[in-house]
């Protein structure tokens, strides 16, 4: 090996050396002082971390709109509302048109036995930056709705349908902020 080889490999390997030595080195702490200037008691090293809430990944408006369809098929499910509702505005009035016509067949006992929505292509609308709209080709697929504990079921068929979601960015999120069906 050529001796200016060996020697940056060498002067590389003391600089890597260096660095991450300094990387572990503690800043020498000295008394905390309040305002008042009487001292701040140590920490304890013993002490557990607090808890902390990580915040999701914001999603995109396409990724927004299938996860409201995503949470809506679980309410179909008899699951809890409360994602759906986190993806949609306060001022969604076609979301609630949509939701709690479903709550409401669970709280009288009622059920259904579908799948749900199937999203079967989503994009943003053209005029995406003036409307913060997003289209979906979707498939209301065919089930069952029994609409109380005693009540015969009615059958519905597969239906597609293009849906219009308006999206509105709050706190750095998308909200659905309402839904059009498009004819």
């Amino acid at each position: 090996m050529k001796p200016w080889i060996t020697r940056a490999t060498g002067l590389a390997l003391i600089v890597l050396a260096f660095a991450i030595g300094a990387c572990n080195d503690q800043p020498e702490a000295g008394p905390d002082i309040t305002p008042s200037g009487t001292p701040i008691p140590p920490h304890s090293e013993t002490a557990s971390p607090t808890e902390t809430t990580s915040v999701p990944p914001a999603l995109s408006p396409v990724e927004t709109v299938r996860a409201w369809v995503d949470a809506q098929n679980q309410v179909v499910q008899g699951e809890s509302s409360d994602e759906v509702y986190a993806l949609s505005t306060a001022d969604c009035t076609s979301c609630r048109d949509l939701i709690e016509p479903v709550i409401e067949v669970y709280d009288a006992g009622g059920r259904y036995e579908t799948d749900g929505w199937r999203v079967d292509a989503a994009r943003k609308a053209p005029d995406f930056e003036q409307t913060s709209a997003v289209l979906a080709a979707v498939t209301f697929l065919p089930g069952m709705t029994f609409h109380d504990g005693e009540s015969e079921g009615n059958a519905y068929e597969a239906e597609k349908q293009v849906l219009r979601f308006l999206l509105i960015r709050s706190n750095g999120q998308w909200h659905v902020d309402g839904i059009e069906f498009i004819e």
